[in-house]
């Protein structure tokens, strides 16, 4: 990916960076899925989302088990495939569909120095890619190895697969080189009024 974001600056904007052009822009954001569009959110609706998500782990591992037998090489590929697809089109629909209008004008020293303060957390997002990543190998070399697995670890295998294509779709390790590159250009002068 050619573009990256580095930091939200609006209900309905971002700063993004464009590696082509080695410069900083802000993405306009627009459509349903935005906060901007007023839709409610809150953290008890993402809890009661992480529970149901939860329980219908339990039945359909259940279901898996009694009235499905395939292979367990199958299933491993099967769930490995389902999860990363499902990852890929979550993140198409939330924040590729959403993309508006670009504006490649001045962005102010103010605003490239909160980008600065981010670096941290894109540290913190990468070492987690990194251990949800190889906790997610680990898993299916175990479920290999051992040549029996549940229905219900399967789909805790799918659902650890689409965790790590969505914290790789925000791209943590081109976000710290985007600081980098943004650091230089601060030292050159390029963001002075």
């Amino acid at each position: 990916m050619k573009i990256i974001p580095l930091l939200k600056i609006s209900k309905s904007s971002s700063i993004y960076f464009d590696f082509e052009r080695k410069i900083p822009f802000i993405q306009n954001f627009g459509g349903s899925h935005t906060e901007a569009s007023g839709k409610s959110y809150s953290y008890l609706n993402t809890f009661l989302l992480s529970i149901g998500l939860l329980a219908l782990t339990g039945i359909l591992g259940w279901v898996w088990d009694s009235f499905i037998k395939v292979p367990i090489i199958v299933s491993l590929v099967a769930f490995t495939i389902l999860g990363i697809v499902a990852g890929k089109i979550f993140f198409r629909i939330m924040v590729v569909n959403s993309m508006r209008n670009r504006s490649y004008e001045k962005i102010d020293k103010r605003d490239i120095q909160a980008v600065f303060k981010q670096r941290q957390n894109f540290i913190v997002l990468n070492m987690t890619l990194w251990i949800f990543g190889i906790g997610v190998i680990m898993g299916s070399l175990i479920i290999l190895m051992n040549q029996k697995a549940s229905g219900k670890s399967f789909l805790i295998l799918a659902i650890s697969w689409f965790v790590v294509i969505v914290l790789k779709s925000f791209h943590p390790q081109k976000g710290l080189k985007a600081i980098k590159i943004l650091k230089k250009q601060m030292k050159e002068g390029n963001f002075d009024d």
